[in-house]
Parts: structure tokens; C-alpha cells; sequence
């Protein structure tokens, strides 16, 4: 006998219409790869009733990705903007990678451009990353008010771009916004002064060198940042004015890479009550000074809770390092994530509580997740012995995560991560090769 199945009188098509916007709607929410596997769109094909409800939806079409040259022509595009109806619009628009000499030309970018003037007050969110002609953007949108913009992200890292140009391009989708969220990759330009009320998180990212003055700069002019995300910082120009503190009370996470000075120097002149996280990777010389003790007066100057640290710096001593965790200012530390260089045993030999035992100083108690990127260089039962010595009985907290490599030789040291994980701590170990 042959069985068939009615779809009009299946129980799923019994529901109401508001009962398939809840699920439609939470889909969508949950899953953020949506857009870019385009998932709603069958949807719209599983039945009239259904297509009906998902393309009255704004929330399923009002992220709007653009590939190019990909995405030609720009019918799809176009419809996803229409059916946004007046709803706040994510747009991401990306030169094709693999095609970097890519620049569109007639009528597609003009379309492009067209839909973007026609909905400029909708855009909430940003992100172009472009290496084609920015000046055909310029001459498009120089009349356009973003007034719904909060989230702005430039990736303009281009040769071919003069300065004069990213910035303009920069500053003008800043127009008439309240955003709160910039990124710049491949260039750096002042943010809109109007701003200062609004941008809490702000990331810049080379190729350019920022000198520290700069920084300090918009530390003065932006005082809501609540985050601060830059690279390749260079000493700034020496100035006989006085040194004045720049105070950022809500600065709670600065991250600092690729930098040629030294973070107590980035430092010095700042004052942040709120920061908890700091994310530190510099590239200095071996013989470069590392101001140990203007990074702690920093510390003591914020009177700040510093409870998670990220550091990176290949070529600092194994002395110099020990003196960092020493510092009086990072004792309050929950999280250490090293970077560089290879822990040696003098390093090590910091975090021990034992008494007589050489350069034992029990550093950092509070201390619940130590992650050591690079691979140790100390011998078998070392780490065991370190840090069995750290008991809760001695006013140590147990560590919660544990990251570390170590040789497959080291019996005694892979045995102790073993209790480690029995006893409930999440340990992750890296596989490296023997050297």
C-alpha cells in the first residue's frame, strides 16, 4: 500500500503564525552563522505560509553581508535591505581576498552605494574591509548622516591608500553617530570629537606606530573608553612641559602589543581605578631597560584590582621576569596568561611557598589559571614540586586552569597534571616535539 503525507494537515502547520515568529526569531538570534550560510532563504521556500511570515521578518534579512566581486550583481543584496523595512541594519562589505587587486567598477558599485545612501540612517553596525577605489565612497556618501551607527570597524590596510583619504572616509561614517564601538585596521585618525560622550571601545591595529604621546592623547579626550586596544607602540618626541597624569576611570581592559617601549613607561602618566585586565606584548631588545618599578607605581597609583595579565616578551631574562611577578601591584592576580619567553626554573621557582627553598618568594596567591604558552625548561618534578607546595592550608587558591607543555619525559610532572585533573581542575597540555 502507498502511504503519503498531506502537509495541510500536519501538526506542524496547526501552529500559529506567532508561534513559527518565536522560533524563526530564536534561530536566528542563536545562530550567528545564519547570514553567512544564508539559511533563511530557505525558509521562504518551504511553503506560502511560511515564506509569508519569515519575509515580514526584519530580524531574519537585516544582516547584510557583501562579498565582492563575489556578490554580482547585488539582486540579493538589495532584497535583504528591502526586507530589513525599518529596522537597524548590520552591514559587512569585504573585497575578495583572494582577488586583492579587486576594484569594483559601473554600475555594481554604484548600486552598492545607492543602497547604502538610501539606508544610511538604518546602519547600526559597520565593518567594511576594502581594497578597492575608497573615493567612489567618499563622493557617494559625503551628504549621508549616520545617526543609528554604533559600531563602526575599518579595515583600510592598503598601499595604495593615501593618509588624506582613509581618514576622510573614517570621519565621515562618524557623521552624526553615537557609536561606541571603532576599530581601525591600516590606519588611525582621531576619533569625531562628539564622541568623547559615547566611545567606550576602541581598537587600532598597525601598520602605522602610534608614539605613546598619541595614546595619551585620546586617553585625555575619550573618557568613557572602557576598553583600549592598540599596536606597535613607539616612545614618543621628548617635550620640556611637565609630565601630567592622565586619569581614565572606567578604562577596564588596555592591550598593548608589538610595542618598542617599555610598558612601564606606556604607563607612567596613567591612572586607571578600574582596570582589571592588562594585556601587555612588547618587542624589545635584550639590552633594553624594563622599568619594573614604574609599572608597579602605576599600579599603586590606580589603586586598581588587577586580576587578569597577559604578557609577551621574548627577550627579557629570566631575572627580569621573577622581578615583574614580584611586583607588590600584580599580587592581586587571578589569571596569567605567558606568553614569552620559555619559563626557566629561576621563574618557576617564584611561585613556591617552601620554605629554604632558593628564590622561593610564593608569588601571586590568588591565583586560579596560569596558562605558560611556551614550552618549560626546567627538569622532571620541578612544576610538581612548585606547586604541591601551594596548599589551601598556606592561604593559596587552587588553580581552576591549567595550561602548560611538557616533554613526555617528565613522568613525574605529566603524573602530577593527572591528580590535577582528578582532583578538578581543567588542565590543558601542549604537545610540542623534544628539543
Amino acid at each position: 500500500m502507498e502511504l503519503g503525507c498531506n502537509p495541510q494537515v500536519a501538526p506542524v502547520f496547526r501552529l500559529p503564525a506567532e508561534t513559527f515568529r518565536h522560533i524563526f526569531g530564536y534561530f536566528a538570534a542563536i545562530d550567528k552563522d545564519i547570514w553567512e550560510r544564508c539559511i533563511q532563504v530557505p525558509l521562504t521556500q518551504v511553503c506560502r505560509f511560511w515564506r509569508t511570515i519569515a519575509l515580514d521578518m526584519p530580524i531574519l534579512w537585516n544582516y547584510i553581508l557583501v562579498r565582492l566581486p563575489r556578490d554580482e550583481p547585488l539582486d540579493r543584496v538589495a532584497a535583504y535591505f528591502a526586507r530589513s523595512q525599518s529596522s537597524k541594519i548590520t552591514l559587512n562589505i569585504f573585497d575578495d581576498w583572494e582577488q586583492a587587486t579587486f576594484t569594483p567598477q559601473g554600475p555594481i558599485l554604484q548600486q552598492l552605494l545607492r543602497l547604502i545612501r538610501n539606508y544610511h540612517s538604518q546602519l547600526e553596525c559597520v565593518t567594511l574591509v576594502l581594497h578597492g577605489d575608497i573615493q567612489e565612497f567618499i563622493r557617494a556618501l559625503s551628504h549621508c548622516q549616520f545617526t543609528s551607527m554604533t559600531s563602526l570597524s575599518l579595515d583600510l590596510n592598503c598601499p595604495r591608500y593615501s593618509r588624506f583619504a582613509t581618514d576622510e572616509l573614517a570621519l565621515l561614517f562618524q557623521r552624526g553617530s553615537n557609536i561606541s564601538q571603532l576599530s581601525y585596521k591600516g590606519l588611525f585618525v582621531k576619533p569625531s570629537p562628539h564622541l568623547a560622550a559615547t566611545l567606550t571601545h576602541l581598537q587600532v591595529i598597525g601598520p602605522q606606530k602610534l608614539p605613546t604621546e598619541l595614546i595619551y592623547d585620546v586617553l585625555r579626550q575619550y573618557p568613557e573608553l572602557i576598553s583600549l586596544d592598540v599596536d606597535r607602540i613607539v616612545p614618543g618626541v621628548p617635550t620640556a612641559l611637565p609630565a601630567t597624569v592622565v586619569t581614565v576611570p572606567k578604562l577596564e581592559k588596555l592591550k598593548a602589543t608589538w610595542n618598542q617601549v617599555d610598558p612601564g613607561l606606556l604607563l607612567s602618566r596613567l591612572e586607571a581605578p578600574s582596570l582589571h585586565t592588562l594585556d601587555i606584548r612588547q618587542s624589545l631588545k635584550s639590552s633594553a631597560e624594563r622599568h619594573h618599578t614604574l609599572l608597579d607605581d602605576f599600579l599603586t597609583r590606580s589603586r586598581c584590582n588587577l586580576r587578569s595579565l597577559i604578557f609577551g616578551d621574548a627577550l627579557i631574562s629570566s631575572e627580569g621576569l621573577a622581578h615583574y611577578l614580584r611586583l607588590p601591584g600584580l599580587q592581586s592576580l587571578t589569571s596569567l596568561r605567558l606568553l614569552r619567553p620559555t619559563p626557566s626554573e629561576e621563574v618557576l621557582r617564584c611561585f613556591s611557598s617552601r620554605p629554604g627553598d632558593v628564590g622561593s618568594d610564593g608569588v601571586l596567591p590568588h591565583l586560579e589559571s596560569l596558562h605558560l604558552a611556551q614550552k618549560c625548561a626546567f627538569p622532571d618534578g620541578a612544576f610538581r614540586d612548585i606547586f604541591a607546595s601551594r596548599s589551601a592550608h598556606s592561604g593559596y587558591s587552587a588553580l581552576r586552569y591549567l595550561g602548560v607543555d611538557i616533554p613526555e619525559s617528565h613522568a613525574a610532572d605529566i603524573a602530577y597534571l593527572e591528580s590535577l585533573t582528578a582532583a578538578g581542575t581543567s588542565v590543558q597540555r601542549f604537545y610540542s616535539s623534544e628539543r
